[in-house]
């Protein structure tokens, strides 16, 4: 019985997988891609992919994603490398279907013959199978003979059923599924208390130079270093910035009288500086912006920070140089710059210390987050309820009282509400992919049995309530299940076997071959 069962299996997916094939690889219109270039498209041991066999399996391909994906075109195709990938995917068809040959799955004669009767059936004259109308539609179509097409339709069906051993193999046993149900259907509720190291910054203390010194000298803290430096390495290249002054005569764009009078006060400006009268005083009696007050000081500033024409004038001045008059959207401006801090980057031998300061502080914050957190976990596996711990009024003092416990950092416990295995957020813990899964495992009510590790700090957590799916919803379900299941693994393994073969093989692309192609 069982047997028959799996026999009927594989015939259903043999059969889907080879019109699958058929339509992906030799569909209406696969010999109307460009002309093949000079040489292969890739090659293998015991392989050859012509660059026009390529092209056709190209063409299909991009015409398939360009129905499924809206906005898909040539431009997106070459950015995404789609041109590659698909000659990956063709490689990998072949490479299985010589699998399937070698292990002696090809297709009968026989088979092959209904196959294509089938599909030609609505081509064919009243009288029935006509060999000629058959070579004119392949030479037509695909642009290849009817021998050459038959034998491809033979590989494919080696490389199907390559996959339907695979899909078999892959099948999860009736416990596989059962696990899998009652992960997926269980739901449990916690209350949850969120333990983040930045309430432990005050706590610890900023190591000495010496002691930074003495852990970076460390070779085994070498490349956390270097991996820190890197990653804030724009924080170590500060740009070039200038100190500077200005003096402002201000008007809006379009009001002739405002800028006429802005000019007159603009050129008297200018002509007290170029007499030779201080800057900062010219400033405090002629200019218009905030900074009169303070002889137009505006700071250090670096890139991006002032109007562009501004900018341009100011970083184009020597130390103690004044600009002409400079036209922005506030106004005329007057700049004088008073000292110039030349681009510069701070080495890693020089960061080094910096870093290691900042990263053993790091680490102190970190133990002593879960330090804590190893107590509150101690204290509600001796029996204190979590809830009750965290607990406002009498019954959190009382709690506390009795565990010796002090609520110094104002920790609160928070219902998570139920919670199912596909979560990767859970109330009161924050963003922690997986967690929720493993914590549905958990099946006494209770303190959980260990402290989280959560992207902000540490998490505590004790189940309060288990709802478990009924039987009528997996009797329903199962089987759904067991496919879903059994094509996710025997997608891993065909993936891992399609790169050991391409692996064993020698595959190569050659990518230079590719570049005729109209869509890459």
């Amino acid at each position: 019985m069982q047997q028959s069962r799996f026999s009927k299996v594989t015939a259903q997916i043999l059969v889907i997988g080879i019109s699958l094939a058929f339509i992906i690889n030799f569909g209406p219109q696969a010999g109307t891609a460009c002309a093949p270039q000079t040489g292969p498209a890739a090659t293998a041991d015991g392989l050859k992919i012509s660059a026009g066999e390529y092209n056709r399996f190209y063409r299909q391909r991009f015409e398939q994603e360009r129905n499924q994906r809206k906005g898909f075109d040539e431009a997106k195709a070459k950015a995404e490398g789609f041109a590659a990938k698909v000659a990956e995917e063709l490689v990998d068809t072949k490479l299985l279907a010589m699998e399937g040959q070698a292990r002696g799955l090809r297709m009968s004669d026989d088979m092959l013959r209904q196959m294509i009767k089938y599909w030609f059936r609505n081509s064919m004259p009243e009288t029935g199978w006509d060999q000629d109308t058959y070579k004119r539609i392949i030479q037509g179509n695909y642009g290849i003979s009817t021998a050459e097409w038959e034998e491809n339709l033979r590989t494919e069906e080696g490389a199907t059923q390559i996959k339907a051993a695979l899909m078999l193999a892959a099948m999860p046993t009736k416990a596989q599924i059962r696990d899998r149900f009652n992960i997926d259907r269980t739901r449990s509720r916690f209350t949850a208390v969120r333990i983040d190291r930045s309430l432990f910054e005050k706590d610890a203390k900023l190591p000495t130079d010496e002691e930074a010194a003495a852990w970076a000298e460390d070779s085994a803290n070498e490349q956390v270093l270097k991996a820190s430096y890197e990653e804030q390495k724009s924080r170590f290249e500060q740009p070039k910035k200038v100190k500077a002054s200005h003096i402002l005569a201000k008007f809006k764009k379009g009001d002739a009288e405002a800028e006429k009078a802005a000019k007159t006060k603009i050129d008297a400006a200018k002509a007290k500086l170029d007499a030779g009268e201080d800057f900062a005083a010219v400033a405090k009696e002629f200019s218009d912006d905030g900074s009169a007050s303070k002889g137009g000081d505006l700071g250090f500033f670096g890139p991006g920070r002032m109007v562009k024409p501004f900018e341009e004038a100011a970083f184009a001045l020597k130390a103690n140089e004044t600009s002409s008059i400079v036209t922005s959207r506030f106004g005329y401006h007057i700049i004088k710059v008073f000292e110039i801090k030349e681009a510069s980057t701070k080495t890693f031998a020089d960061a080094q210390t910096e870093l290691a300061k900042e990263l053993l502080k790091k680490q102190q914050v970190g133990k002593l987050a879960k330090a804590h957190a190893k107590l509150v976990l101690t204290i509600i596996q001796n029996g204190v309820e979590l809830k009750d711990l965290f607990a406002e009024g009498e019954v959190g003092d009382e709690a506390r009282k009795a565990s010796k416990y002090e609520n110094t950092y104002e920790l609160k416990a928070v219902d998570t509400g139920f919670v199912s295995a596909k979560q990767r957020q859970i109330k009161g813990m924050g963003l922690v992919p997986g967690l929720a899964a493993r914590l549905l495992k958990i099946e006494k009510e209770g303190a959980c049995p260990e402290v989280y590790e959560t992207e902000t700090g540490y998490a505590l957590c004790s189940v309060e309530e288990r709802e478990l799916p009924d039987e009528e919803a997996f009797a329903e379900e199962s089987e759904q299940l067991r496919l879903y299941l059994g094509y996710a693994l025997r997608t891993r393994l065909t993936e891992a076997l399609s790169t050991s073969l391409r692996e064993s093989s020698g595959a190569k692309i050659n990518t230079q071959n590719l570049e005729g192609n109209p869509y890459r």
